[in-house]
């Protein structure tokens, strides 16, 4: 019964556990891109995306520019001045006004987009002449214009204004470059404090008090240890910090506090090297080269094993610029780029159809508004104004000058039509507005006459606009939503918004205002400053923001959600959004835009295709162009319709126009694809399966395959058609059939599946016929009968045992009565036994209380050595390791002995060798440590030839001793097996003793070293236990070179901070193997009490 217990509790706490933490692993095909397709050099250290939609690599030889189709390298030439700063590339940012800034090792550079050329800046030491340095993080651009990065030992603020630079140097003088740049990190918080990652451990640094600051002075509740060891560290839109220790993630967050995220048992016995987040703000990590990302809302770890044409690939541990985009996962690879599609090309709708959609040729189209169908205003990237004749054809273009910005041009985002009938435009620095007596664009301010008003619009990058029914306006921005009130007098950000990038806005009949920013969709209300986040429904799109959704306020005043997992609306009386479709187009394709036509339908543009979706009907039709290319690429939030109800769609490439009332034109007529026929396989004969008027296939228990057979109705035989089939409990993916209209199942369970199947006549347009349910019936041993009869066989069983246990239990009860005689004898001894075992307890513990009184106090320490730590494990009770210091007049004596054996034997020689040495020093106070050693020597073979007779004895010992004269800062040091580490501005070095034996060898003496010290040196004495201490494996000792690389690390830091990482350190080396010795360590700083 008790086995039983335990074995529920066992199986318990497995359940438990795999309700904490999930796990699972994926395999991934990476295409790649290396020097030999243009990349600058194979070592990347950074990617970046700039304003433009083009990638960006830091690499060791330059930087690379990637349009989607091919690289441009930047390199440093030495005779053009406007070149790179060097060719070395640290990291990437980007500024305002598009521009990119890029640290190399001579500087600054930064990109103009606009000229195509850099601007490079030299940072100097106070004092430097032409001295550049070298800057070695990745660069942030802040929101008052300043550039922070790091240089080989400061915090570095550049004011890109002046060109002047503000070093500020880290605390306790490290050096924040190491070899490679990704092993320093620099991050922003969401107070504006600057995290800097120096070679393990974080610095806060506070732009408003100039200074670095304390952990507990942040919003972050983040402790000293939490600081220390770090591995990588990064942030996301909503302010979360997520960093590493390597063996486990730990989250930060000002409203949550502090979560920590260790890693699951299959990932373990590997360390975390590198960290970041993607722009759902969810940690991806490179654990022992292999790429990781975690879920922390599901708990769950997935391993992505990579793979290219050459076979595995593992990642550098340092490896740094992951990045999401057009699709597409990019991330360095050891020898170039390498990337993934997020998931297969999505245009899977039932009927595609053509359109008659017209095309526009533009770059990167934003804003796009139309006031007669006949002229169309057109926002592009970079820096451009166009006003397009539909029906005539010709573009112009315009510029406008502003009132502080003479000359500079800005992009325009949006097109609106104000109440008041003016036209205005939103760009990345304010309003712009037309005039249409002279046909030109100025700049605008809305009819503010506030100086600061006007400046504050003019920092403004604008992203939507909408405006309220009195006449304010609400603004969306990159870095906040702002209400500018109806008399223009007052604007103002909305604080419980936050610093959040706003990315579209609806108003609704309730005069809500619903915002689309970076951390989901929000509901507020400016007269109360009220505020809701709204969260996707339990098991629908799984749970939590969606980030940068799309809006649109139906016709019955349903609000839809276009967001990059599907399509959702909200439910008011849930409080969540719920999923309008749940098919798959729907479900796999990212929603840019939501537009709305004259009868109500919603006309959804997203990154693969445009669909059309009638709510009375929850129908929906995908569209395809003329020529039957699909649309893709559109850009958020580009689209207008005009009061003629003539749609325009802006994307990557340009704008479509079209009327949504036109008829769209089929290739495809009345085509439809069905099952023509079904075989089922046994393994002796094959027989036709009926599918004509039922929807249901059936296999026997002895059928082991299926094969079917599709036809595609009304077919052409000038075409070719290409067939697929998926069954999604074995597996979510079409299976391409290419054995013409024919495919074979085999292997499958008993139970039931569903049969999809489509058909094709070109690579993007699919036909679905209607599925059908395949049913494998059980056979007679998997059967109901089959259970109960095997059910009723067990039962018979264990009655049969039953009685043979009961039959076996007679005889052995009357053993049981002799047992019982022997086992109260047996009791009897034991109580002997641990009367005796407590009794030498009890004298093994006053022995202990009389070893440690011979032991320094902590006091005595303290009083002699100020800055000192003390490592004492003994290994029983009782230690044959003691430590000993004394101090006479200007001279301490600092020794640490390492006696015979440990225990009883131990401890009793670290008595007579503490009376010895007391008696030595207390009545001769040598100044040679040599000369102490030699007269402790005799006196410990006089003792033992007393004892023995004349004879040797193995009562040895090694010891340590230091003589310290603080007069003259010299130490005389003497050894027998032991050695003095002495750790100063040179470094750590290493002074050995002789290789005697105190109290073994007559006739040999102890020879001298002498050192000078300064003030702030470490000395170290130990005993031979922390280095002949096993590690987990049973098989290695810590050893001398690992410990002394140990030393050298920390001596420099405190000297408590020192003894916990001994501790720490020793602690996860032994893991649960036993202590093999007594373990001392005594370090102390040259800073003695006289």
């Amino acid at each position: 019964m008790k086995r039983l217990v335990l074995l529920i509790v066992f199986v318990s706490g497995l359940v438990a556990l795999g309700k904490g933490q999930s796990y699972s692993d994926s395999t991934i095909v990476l295409s790649t891109l290396t020097v030999s397709d243009g990349l600058a050099q194979s070592t990347v250290h950074d990617i970046h995306l700039d304003t433009y939609g083009q990638l960006w690599f830091a690499t060791s030889g330059g930087l690379s520019r990637y349009d989607w189709e091919d690289f441009v390298t930047y390199q440093h030439l030495p005779d053009d001045t406007t070149s790179l700063a060097n060719s070395y590339i640290s990291g990437l940012c980007e500024g305002i006004n598009g521009q990119t800034w890029i640290t190399t090792r001579s500087g600054l550079s930064c990109f103009d987009p606009s000229t195509l050329q850099f601007t490079n800046y030299t940072i100097k030491y106070a004092g430097a002449k032409g001295q550049q340095i070298h800057c070695c993080s990745n660069p942030i651009y802040d929101k008052e214009g300043y550039v922070w990065v790091l240089n080989s030992q400061h915090l570095v603020k550049f004011d890109v204004n002046s060109g002047e630079s503000k070093l500020f140097r880290l605390p306790d003088g490290n050096s924040a470059c190491a070899s490679q740049p990704s092993q320093q990190q620099l991050i922003q918080d969401i107070a504006n404090n600057l995290w800097v990652v120096s070679r393990g451990k974080i610095h806060i640094f506070s732009p408003k008090d100039r200074s670095f600051i304390r952990p507990e002075t942040t919003p972050y509740s983040i402790t000293e240890k939490m600081m220390q060891g770090v591995v990588g560290i990064a942030t996301t839109a909503l302010g979360t910090i997520w960093l590493s220790d390597g063996r486990r993630l730990i989250e930060l967050s000002a409203d949550a506090g502090v979560e920590l995220y260790p890693l699951p048992r299959q990932l373990q016995t590997k360390r975390i090297t590198s960290l970041w987040t993607d722009r759902q703000g969810t940690p991806w990590l490179i654990i022992g080269g292999q790429l990781v990302h975690y879920k922390p809302k599901q708990k769950h770890w997935q391993l992505l094993k990579l793979y290219n044409a050459q076979g595995k690939i593992f990642l550098r541990p340092d490896s740094r610029g992951f990045f999401k985009q057009k699709g597409k996962y990019w991330l360095p690879l050891p020898m170039g780029i390498g990337y993934w599609e997020d998931r297969p090309y999505m245009f899977e709708p039932h009927l595609a159809e053509q359109h008659p959609m017209t095309p526009f040729t533009f770059r990167q189209v934003r804003g796009i508004y139309s006031p007669n169908d006949t002229s169309i205003w057109v926002g592009t990237f970079p820096f451009g104004l166009t006003r397009v004749n539909r029906i005539r054809g010709g573009n112009k273009t315009y510029r406008w000058k502003g009132d502080e910005i003479e000359g500079e041009r800005q992009h325009v985002n949006l097109f609106r039509r104000l109440a008041n009938g003016r036209l205005i435009g939103g760009t990345s620095s304010g309003f712009i507005s037309y005039q249409s007596r002279t046909d030109s664009w100025g700049k605008s301010y809305l009819g503010a006459s506030n100086p600061t008003i006007r400046k504050r619009l003019d920092a403004l990058n604008i992203s939507c606009l909408e405006e309220l029914d009195d006449g304010a306006l609400a603004i969306g921005t990159s870095d906040s939503l702002y209400y500018l009130s109806a008399d223009r007098q007052n604007l103002e950000g909305f604080r419980p918004l936050g610093q959040l990038d706003v990315q579209s806005l609806a108003l609704d009949p309730k005069g809500y205002l619903w915002v689309g920013s970076c951390a989901g969709l929000q509901r507020v209300k400016f007269q109360d400053t009220s505020i809701y986040t709204y969260h996707t429904a339990h098991g629908k799109g799984g749970e939590g923001n969606l980030a940068f959704p799309s809006l649109r306020i139906g016709k019955e005043g349903k609000i839809y959600v276009g967001t990059n997992v599907g399509l959702f609306s909200v439910d008011h009386s849930k409080q969540v959004l719920e999923r309008v479709l749940d098919e798959g187009y729907f479900n796999r394709n990212s929603i840019s835009s939501i537009t709305m036509d004259d009868l109500g339908n919603l006309w959804i543009a997203t990154d693969k295709s445009i669909a059309e979706y009638d709510p009375l009907e929850r129908s929906y039709r995908v569209y395809s162009t003329p020529d039957g290319q699909p649309l893709k690429e559109f850009s958020p939030g580009s689209y207008f319709i005009s009061k003629q109800g003539r749609i325009y769609l802006g994307g990557a490439n340009g704008f479509i126009s079209f009327n949504p009332k036109d008829k769209p034109k089929t290739d495809l007529g009345n085509y439809r694809i069905i099952i023509s026929q079904c075989l089922a396989h046994s393994s002796k004969r094959s027989r036709m399966v009926p599918v004509q008027g039922t929807r249901t296939i059936t296999m026997n228990p002895e059928d082991n395959s299926l094969t079917v057979y599709f036809s595609l109705l009304n077919d052409n035989p000038k075409h070719s058609v290409k067939y697929q089939a998926m069954l999604p409990k074995l597996s979510g993916r079409w299976i391409d059939i290419y054995s013409k209209n024919i495919i074979t199942f085999t292997g499958l369970d008993e139970g039931e599946y569903t049969l999809h199947y489509r058909a094709s006549m070109s690579e993007d347009v699919w036909i679905e016929g209607t599925p059908y349910t395949i049913i494998v019936k059980r056979s007679f041993l998997r059967s109901k009968l089959a259970r109960m009869l095997a059910l009723g066989m067990l039962g018979l069983v264990l009655i049969a045992l039953f009685w043979a246990v009961i039959s076996r239990n007679r005889s052995h009860r009357e053993a049981l009565a002799k047992h019982q005689e022997n086992l109260a004898l047996i009791n009897q001894q034991n109580h002997t036994l641990v009367a005796q075992n407590q009794n030498i307890e009890a004298s093994i513990c006053y022995a202990r209380r009389i070893q440690q009184s011979i032991l320094p106090s902590r006091w005595n320490l303290e009083n002699i050595l100020p800055e000192y730590f003390l490592l004492f494990r003994p290994k029983n009770v009782l230690s044959g390791d003691f430590y000993w210091i004394s101090h006479y007049h200007s001279t301490v004596y600092i020794a640490v002995i390492d006696c015979t054996g440990h225990g009883v034997p131990g401890a009793m020689m670290t008595i007579i060798a503490e009376r010895y040495l007391r008696s030595i020093i207390t009545s001769q106070q040598y100044q040679s440590a040599a000369r102490i050693l030699n007269e402790l020597n005799e006196l410990l073979l006089h003792r033992s030839s007393d004892e023995v007779g004349g004879g040797i004895t193995e009562d040895a010992m090694d010891i340590g001793l230091c003589v310290v004269d603080t007069k003259h800062n010299m130490i005389d040091f003497s050894g027998g097996f032991f050695s003095l580490l002495h750790y100063n501005a040179s470094g750590l070095h290493e002074y050995k003793g002789d290789s005697i034996f105190s109290g073994v060898n007559p006739g040999v003496t102890f020879t001298s070293r002498q050192l000078r010290y300064t003030p702030m040196d470490m000395f170290y004495l130990y005993s031979d236990g922390y280095t002949d201490q096993f590690g987990k494996d049973g098989q290695e000792r810590f050893g001398q070179e690992r410990f002394k690389g140990l030393i050298a690390r920390m001596a420099s830091l405190p000297t408590k901070a020192q003894s916990e990482i001994l501790n720490s350190e020793l602690e996860n080396w032994m893991g649960l193997e036993e202590q093999v010795d007594d373990i001392t360590v005594l370090g102390f700083r040259s800073q003695f009490t006289e």
